[in-house]
């Protein structure tokens, strides 16, 4: 298990959540226009973050580094596909296609990248955590551009093509990554720090655009349908604590049963939203799940991340 300090976590979330509040107060005040947290989701989906996975792959190689991130990166292929087919039953009573599409959505991908890689950076330390989140979220990329877009896509013109798994901002930036880290050479310090920079932007930015798109929802729309408070309860509570069950079973220890459980614990992607709009499926319902359970995260990310660490 990772030595970190529990307070140091939940003062990094803390910290994360007031960005949070600004992108909210940002928006209600009008500073933020409607169409920002789309365009501030392109940038950060294709600029920052990209940069910020090539920089946090620019250190020496080390053996037990890259087979603990090839068994991540396993264990994320396993989360992904249990999680589509878990999926799939529990929600098969919900018979409105697009409804069930988006549930069926917002319970498979995580707010991974967003959320979860600052999360991780807090647990690991700086850079490192990037670096093992990056090989948990090479499936969560292939997965949502194949299989995501074709479940909120489904019966509405041509179906995604296979080569978007590959040919995606993150998967590349993660394999130029690689190459990067397996080298014998680091990158030149003005292009390391050029991209560390932008990179930096990432976190503060997820925020942001979080908050602004909670600050688009009417309050009342977030607790008046009790099929999210049902969601919630599967995908922020149970799905957690049965990580966490898993675990304990088989007396997995260390890095990698901490951080799935982490990243089984952040909140539903915010991708539901915005791809759930470009598709034309119910994207006020995918912003609705999106907005909940990022709420619901304040107190049950902190609350599964210092249970793993007791019990683990």
């Amino acid at each position: 298990m990772p030595e970190f300090n529990p307070l140091d976590v939940i003062a990094k979330i803390a910290v994360l959540f007031c960005v949070l509040l600004a992108g909210y107060y940002a928006k209600k005040r009008a500073f933020l226009s409607d169409s920002t947290p789309r365009s501030l989701s392109l940038f950060l989906v294709n600029v920052t973050q990209p940069c910020m996975i090539v920089s946090s792959f620019d250190m020496d190689y080390a053996p037990e580094k890259m087979r603990l991130g090839l068994i991540i990166l396993a264990c994320s292929i396993g989360i992904h596909l249990a999680l589509a087919l878990i999926g799939r039953g529990l929600f098969a009573r919900v018979n409105a296609p697009d409804e069930n599409r988006v549930f069926r959505y917002a319970f498979l991908f995580a707010n991974c990248s967003f959320l979860g890689f600052p999360i991780l950076d807090a647990i690991f330390g700086r850079g490192v955590g990037v670096f093992y989140g990056t090989f948990y979220c090479i499936m969560f990329n292939v997965f949502n551009f194949t299989y995501g877009i074709r479940l909120l896509r489904r019966g509405r013109g041509e179906k995604p093509r296979w080569w978007q798994a590959i040919v995606n901002p993150g998967v590349g930036a993660t394999i130029v990554g690689i190459l990067v880290y397996l080298s014998p050479w680091r990158l030149p310090p003005i292009l390391y720090s050029a991209l560390s920079m932008i990179g930096d932007l990432t976190f503060p930015l997820s925020m942001v655009i979080i908050g602004a798109l909670l600050a688009s929802m009417k309050p009342k729309t977030l607790v008046s349908d009790k099929r999210l408070y049902a969601f919630c309860l599967c995908k922020m509570i149970a799905l957690p604590l049965i990580a966490i069950g898993i675990c304990k079973l088989f007396s997995l220890s260390g890095e990698v049963p901490l951080l799935c459980v982490t990243m089984c614990a952040v909140p539903s992607a915010t991708s539901a939203a915005i791809f759930a709009e470009s598709y034309q499926s119910d994207s006020l319902l995918a912003a609705r799940i999106v907005g909940l359970s990022t709420l619901c995260s304040v107190v049950t990310l902190p609350a599964f991340i210092l249970l793993a660490n007791a019990v683990l």
